[in-house]
């Protein structure tokens, strides 16, 4: 019989210590986990397969619980609700007559992620009851990628959690050959963008307390009484928005903002917490540049209030987050067009954003100055918003266009016959 061994075993990039005794184990990373703590764990594997103690057999119900506890602890609330949602989803789904919650978690293989990831697109169909109707939810091709993403990452984890024995083998990668979901790419234009006159009419109608119209609604009571007897807003929100459209902030950049994160001797508001710290290897601060007018607004807003207050409030003493934001700016869209301005109805807080970087890029901003101030990467403002400045590509145009109209000019000199 031959005696078992702890070897090394390369997985793409990286080396483990592996052994194929006993149906097969991983201790760790090689250089991460030392030869004598591997060797430890060997030996437990080996004295386990002796006493020839029954795994115990991880199913998908399993596995995404233990995920689950892990996003809840480590992750934000958000996108613990987001995973849970779609890892039930996907453990609920019937495939081959199983639930995939009961079937054991080294049995998925893509095939089930196609299925289930095509069960989402379509909808309950009348008179033709079915197993899966609940997960038919008609899913666009953004809300497919947030689905996929949970369950990608839920495997994805487990195959490198918890330390140094992981949930599943670490070269298990079942959708490994499915192709993910690419997102549809919107072109961004001039036409899509905010323009000055309903950035302005936004600004002046969020001065106006949204309160007042409860009586009547906006459209009825702006056409009776026009703006005679409106009353100011009693919260920020005013100044909330003159902030997005003067600095291009995320929507939960300046709602998390508290007064102790605000620097006025640099101008800015330091985050240390923010949308990409939670995913890059080596967190870096998010710094939002604040000019004149933004500048002004924060500080009065600062003055005399403790560090763990939140810059911007509502008028019940609560901070703002996204949903309150975005819902609070379909109201002043609405007193805007009211009042006789066109405004499109999609509009959000984000627009600022898109608003912000373009004017950006259009005025010659260094692409690297703008990715740092928007906190983003350069990749993603050259692909989104490179094609905005085109002042290069302008002028290589007209230097061939030059170079074809001297070449005929050469060409009929030489040969005035050549164009005839």
């Amino acid at each position: 019989m031959q005696r078992p061994k702890l070897r090394k075993k390369k997985s793409k990039t990286h080396q483990y210590w592996y052994t194929a005794a006993n149906g097969g184990a991983y201790f760790g990373k090689v250089g991460v986990v030392s030869y004598e703590d591997a060797r430890v764990q060997f030996a437990e594997h080996i004295r386990k397969g002796q006493v020839a103690v029954p795994a115990e057999v991880l199913t998908v119900a399993k596995l995404f619980h233990h995920f689950l506890q892990w996003v809840e602890e480590d992750r934000s609330r958000a996108t613990y609700s987001t995973r849970k949602r779609e890892c039930n989803s996907f453990a609920r789904f019937v495939y081959g007559d199983r639930r995939l919650a009961d079937i054991p978690a080294l049995e998925v293989t893509g095939e089930t992620l196609r299925a289930w990831r095509e069960n989402l697109k379509g909808k309950p169909v009348a008179g033709e009851p079915s197993l899966n109707d609940r997960e038919k939810r008609g899913l666009d091709r953004q809300s497919l990628i947030h689905a996929e993403t949970s369950v990608r990452h839920a495997f994805n984890w487990a195959c490198n959690n918890p330390s140094p024995a992981s949930l599943l083998p670490v070269t298990f990668r079942p959708f490994r050959g499915v192709k993910k979901t690419k997102p549809a790419r919107k072109k961004l234009t001039e036409e899509n963008l905010l323009h000055d006159p309903e950035v302005d009419a936004l600004l002046e109608a969020a001065k106006y307390d949204v309160d007042q119209f409860r009586r009547w609604g906006i459209e009825k009571h702006i056409a009776k009484h026009g703006r005679t007897g409106m009353r100011p807003a009693k919260d920020c929100f005013p100044d909330l928005l003159r902030v997005y459209h003067a600095t291009g902030a995320r929507t939960s950049e300046l709602t998390a903002a508290r007064v102790g994160d605000f620097s006025l001797r640099t101008r800015q508001i330091l985050l240390g917490e923010h949308k990409r710290s939670q995913t890059m290897s080596d967190p870096s601060v998010r710094s939002i540049t604040l000019g004149e007018e933004a500048l002004a607004t924060v500080k009065r807003l600062c003055q005399g209030r403790g560090t763990d207050e939140f810059i911007f409030m509502t008028a019940w003493g609560k901070p703002w987050t996204k949903k309150t934001a975005n819902r609070r700016l379909t109201s002043v869209r609405r007193i805007a067009v009211a009042l006789g301005t066109k405004v499109g109805e999609d509009v959000s807080i984000y627009d600022f954003r898109h608003l912000w970087i373009s004017d950006q890029v259009m005025a010659k901003t260094p692409l690297l100055t703008v990715a740092r101030m928007a906190g983003t990467s350069v990749a993603m403002i050259e692909r989104v918003y490179g094609h905005l400045r085109s002042d290069e590509q302008q002028q290589a145009q007209e230097r061939m266009e030059e170079a074809r109209r001297v070449r005929r000019e050469r060409a009929a000199t030489q040969d005035p016959d050549a164009s005839t």
